[in-house]
């Protein structure tokens, strides 16, 4: 589901969403200044630069999906903002750029990526030019690096709320909380007339730099992004549509580029429904389920899976603090696992639902997902394709995972299907109400998990035509064969992913080229559907578009 603070109504009252709980920040002492930090994860790091007058936990909602795809946002508060603190000197962004060294030398990080928001963005780009060993790759959003680059700023209702926000945060965090008016002063004037970087200046940067700029930027002109682009070597231009308050595709494009630069990192869907157990209206089992399908997938979660956008899974492990929360939890060991759980560790759950949760947790222990002999598993595939495809409207759909591997026995279905974007809702609520279907555990607009009367846990994924070839191969795997795969990707200086074989912000590859298919039951057409009964594997493959 998309999220929308267009007006930052939200985002006034309430601020970002809260970050997670880390046992992991601190603060760095460098050149009169007390910097803020805090990391979260064990993955490969990725280092988030906020906004000017801003502070790191404005990554609120970007921090626990970027955990739950195996990576390990760092999070620093620029000199003066925030938590840290700041001597008499003006501001400057050399300056803040040698306190992210200080910061990566203090926790052992020698190089990642990093994405800077506005002044952070600038932060980031000196950092590169200034210290290139150090900086795996820049996402830069939202800035400009010499004076002529920004419109003329006039006041609206939008920008207010958004200045109100960072008064409020900054008297609630910082040591001078009184101080607001003369430190906004301050960056004001910093931002006047720095950075002034020249086309020399930015012909200097050698890392990968990605310039982001929404079509409706408030504050940078879009001229000034595509002389960015043109001028940076090799640096890749995204263009937005909308308004930067729309951050959903922001953090999409985002976690796609971190993922670049950590091959041995799954990433999952990205952009599918974030189903947050605080926020849907579904039975306590179904809640349950879903709470026992995160604790065995070992607490990392793909955000496909679901609940990576809740808080719910990173409190549970942060308030046990324990790294074995990070560990196998196996099958019947979810109930104890939950037990020292207390009320207020579960936003928006009360006492009576967490019973129930418990209870539910404790029933599915005794359903627990058992894996299935193949030609038992095909039967239901067989029923189920056929039942998707008698309700009309799809495309393509075909059959991935270990069971498009042929794997001896099946852990669960994995189904995908293209079709018109209208038809998307009308194929997911048909899926659901298969005649086999026992529980929804998750439900979506472009997937849905369901166990079967069988125990067999069946998933339907909606993608695009475009790239239904790469959606296959990710999903049919294996999950050790994709990284291998991407990391060739790589060594060609391209992207792989499940929507596509990417030069750049260009998609080269990803749409589905069917082989021959095998014979078709009887009294069957040969279609596209029947390639799921080819024994001898996989039958297709992406081709360049």
């Amino acid at each position: 589901m998309e999220s929308s603070d267009d007006d930052l109504t939200n985002f006034e009252a309430n601020g970002a969403a809260p970050l997670p709980v880390t046992n992991e920040h601190g603060h760095v002492d460098h050149d009169g200044a007390r910097i803020w930090y805090a990391a979260f994860g064990s993955g490969s790091p990725v280092i988030l630069l906020h906004g000017g007058l801003g502070h790191g936990g404005n990554w609120g909602f970007q921090v626990p999906k970027l955990v739950s795809t195996g990576h390990r946002p760092v999070l620093i508060d620029s000199r003066g903002h925030g938590r840290s603190t700041r001597d008499v000197r003006p501001f400057t962004y050399e300056l803040m750029a040698s306190d992210v060294l200080a910061v990566m030398d203090a926790l052992g990080i020698e190089k990642a990526p990093i994405v800077g928001w506005s002044d952070g963005a600038c932060t980031a780009l000196v950092l590169a030019r200034n210290a290139p060993a150090r900086v795996a790759g820049v996402f830069f959003f939202a800035c400009n690096m010499d004076p002529s680059g920004t419109k003329t700023i006039a006041p609206s209702p939008i920008l207010g709320r958004c200045f109100r926000r960072h008064a409020k945060d900054y008297a609630e965090l910082s040591a001078t909380p009184d101080q607001f008016e003369a430190f906004a002063a301050a960056v004001g004037q910093m931002q006047k007339s720095e950075p002034n970087y020249s086309a020399r200046d930015l012909a200097d940067i050698h890392v990968p730099v990605a310039i982001v700029q929404s079509e409706h930027d408030e504050f940078i002109k879009p001229e000034h992004a595509e002389y960015l682009a043109r001028s940076i070597p090799g640096a890749e231009l995204i263009l937005l549509p909308g308004d930067f308050e729309k951050y959903e595709l922001f953090s999409r494009l985002m976690f796609s580029y971190a993922y670049d630069f950590t091959p041995d990192v799954e990433i999952g869907s990205i952009d599918e429904g974030y189903f947050d157990l605080t926020g849907v209206r579904k039975p306590a089992v179904g809640v349950a389920e879903t709470i026992r399908h995160a604790i065995r997938q070992a607490l990392k979660l793909s955000v496909s899976e679901g609940i990576a956008a809740n808080k719910l899974v990173s409190q549970i492990a942060s308030k046990l603090k324990k790294p074995a929360a990070f560990q196998w939890v196996p099958t019947g060991g979810e109930a104890e696992f939950l037990s020292p759980l207390a009320n207020k560790w579960l936003p928006g759950i009360g006492p009576k639902l967490l019973d129930k949760i418990r209870e539910g947790v404790s029933d599915s222990a005794t359903t627990a997902q058992t894996r299935m002999v193949l030609h038992e598993a095909e039967q239901y595939a067989r029923a189920i394709v056929e039942y998707l495809n008698a309700g009309g409207g799809i495309d393509e759909i075909d059959v991935a995972g270990s069971f498009r591997r042929r794997k001896e026995t099946i852990g669960d279905l994995d189904i995908v299907v293209t079709c018109a974007p209208a038809r998307a809702a009308a194929i997911i609520q048909r899926f659901v109400k298969f005649s086999e279907v026992t529980q929804v555990a998750a439900q979506g607009d472009t997937r849905a998990t369901v166990r079967l009367s069988s125990g067999l846990q069946v998933d339907l994924r909606v993608v695009e035509p475009s790239c239904f070839g790469a959606a296959m191969q990710y999903f049919t795997g294996s999950q050790a064969h994709n990284i291998e795969l991407r990391k060739i990707a790589q060594a060609k200086k391209l992207k792989l992913n499940e929507y596509g074989v990417f030069r750049g912000s260009k998609c080269i590859a990803g749409r589905f080229a069917p082989c021959s298919p095998s014979t078709p039951p009887p009294g069957r057409a040969p279609d596209r559907s029947t390639r799921i009964w080819a024994s001898s594997g996989p039958a297709s493959f992406p081709i360049t578009r």
